[in-house]
């Protein structure tokens, strides 16, 4: 009688496992076309697996490249169930660092954005010390995303109450759920001169900020196109070991009637990342 390992799969289990993707992809993906051709692609390699054992995590990893070498979706991701969560591990809540530069200009540092229950209460705290400077550098040049809600939290602190940034399609579903800023803040900043620093490792959430923030002329955007990962995820898990994120959704914004997936958001200054900070604090000295 065969043992059960989390950590191994045996061939016949991969062979569900990958029918079962097959089925998610054809009825939930983004685009039903594209997910027709990820459909049949899992079927055929169902028919494929060897009869070794494999472990969990090379097997989720290697299904994830294969399955972007035929749809680059950054956000289309298989993955191991076993992973503890480090979360809680990072008490600053993304928020990596706060300092003055120059004298007079607020830099952020900003390197994900956590749920809003943990990140609002950072979030406010930050923006309220940032509330004598001249200007304010938002530093999401190692961010990967996050939580839309806390991406909404920070958006309304530089924007004018009740501002329509987003509006999410769902496949499959005929509600359109918008997105729009706050009404209830006690402090806005919407005057201040704004610079958000971006490299390619900037990615979904902290791409929507970036998005909202450009679409509306709030800030400048300054480093490299950003990841371009702009689909909305539904989480499933196929087993107890292996778990999938199906992209199943898009936003589009109000302003351009698009967004930014495959593409990334362009910056306004293009420069080499690791030149971002200097050449943002040259832009602000300018008289």
């Amino acid at each position: 009688m065969e043992t059960l390992d989390q950590n191994l799969l045996s061939s016949s289990t991969r062979s569900q496992l990958l029918s079962l993707l097959a089925v998610q992809f054809r009825d939930h993906y983004v685009y039903p076309q594209t997910g027709q051709v990820l459909a049949a692609a899992l079927e055929e390699w169902a028919t494929q697996e060897t009869t070794d054992k494999t472990a969990t995590a090379s097997w989720c990893k290697a299904l994830t490249a294969r399955l972007r070498q035929l749809i680059p979706d950054k956000h289309l991701n298989v993955f191991p169930q076993t992973v503890e969560e480090t979360r809680g591990q990072a008490p600053h809540r993304g928020i990596q660092k706060f300092e003055f530069l120059n004298g007079d200009i607020a830099y952020l540092e900003l390197t994900g954005f956590f749920e809003l229950e943990e990140a609002a209460p950072m979030m406010d705290a930050v923006m309220t010390l940032a509330r004598p400077s001249k200007a304010l550098i938002i530093d999401l040049r190692r961010n990967g995303g996050g939580s839309g809600d806390s991406v909404l939290h920070l958006c309304s602190h530089l924007l004018p109450a009740n501002t329509h940034l987003q509006t999410f399609h769902q496949r499959g579903s005929n509600f359109q759920r918008q997105t729009w800023t706050l009404p209830y803040l006690q402090h806005r900043d919407t005057e201040k001169p704004v610079v958000v620093l971006t490299s390619g490792r900037t990615g979904s959430a902290a791409e929507e900020f970036c998005y909202n923030l450009q679409a509306l002329k709030r800030a400048t955007l300054i480093g490299e196109p950003t990841a371009g990962a702009a689909h909305t995820v539904s989480i499933i898990s196929l087993n107890e070991q292996v778990g999938a994120f199906i992209p199943s959704g898009h936003p589009i914004s109000p302003y351009t009637q698009t967004h930014w997936e495959g593409i990334g958001v362009q910056p306004d200054i293009h420069v080499k990342s690791e030149d971002a900070l200097q050449v943002a604090l040259d832009h602000l000295s300018k008289p």
